[in-house]
């Protein structure tokens, strides 16, 4: 037979799987439910749901940010040529982000724009959440050193967006 994955939400779901293991659930599933849709996944084609992109194997599931999201706060900074930073953030820069003059309202709005896109990338994100959440509590107010602690996160981000969350499917 074959290995097969159903991932069910409120309103729609998603199958992976050989051919054949698919056919079959379908098959006794439709005599229960109504089931109606595209074609099933395969294994290893990467697919956008959720705000995620996801990729499944017979043994795991890496699960994605959807990259458009630091793609458009790397654009609306003017990072796109920056090299990646090797870390999230310093004290320093943290420690600036509360004491620092504001930023003017462009940059108010530029900042705003750019870390709203990054509270979508940061669900599958680990070590980038604590800092997003944190630059999240200038919002109302962007500082120049809430600014400068973006651009170093999203430099970061940069060049950890080939991470995946991992999956393992029970033995």
């Amino acid at each position: 037979t074959g290995l097969l994955g159903l991932e069910i939400h409120q309103d729609d779901g998603h199958r992976f799987g050989t051919r054949e293991a698919i056919a079959k659930i379908i098959k006794v599933l439709s005599s229960k439910i109504k089931i109606k849709g595209g074609d099933p996944i395969d294994y290893g084609v990467p697919y956008a749901h959720l705000k995620r992109v996801r990729v499944h194997d017979r043994e795991r599931t890496l699960i994605y940010p959807n990259s458009k999201y630091l793609d458009n706060a790397t654009s609306l900074l003017g990072l796109e040529e920056s090299k990646a930073s090797m870390t999230q953030s310093t004290a320093s820069v943290k420690d600036d982000m509360f004491t620092t003059e504001p930023c003017d309202p462009q940059e108010s709005v530029v900042y705003r724009s750019a870390l709203g896109s990054l509270l979508f990338y940061r669900l599958d994100v680990p070590d980038g959440q604590f800092e997003i959440n944190t630059l999240a509590q200038v919002l109302r107010a962007p500082t120049m050193g809430a600014m400068a602690a973006l651009q170093r996160l999203v430099r970061y981000l940069v060049g950890t967006k080939d991470r995946a969350i991992e999956l393992k499917r029970p033995v």
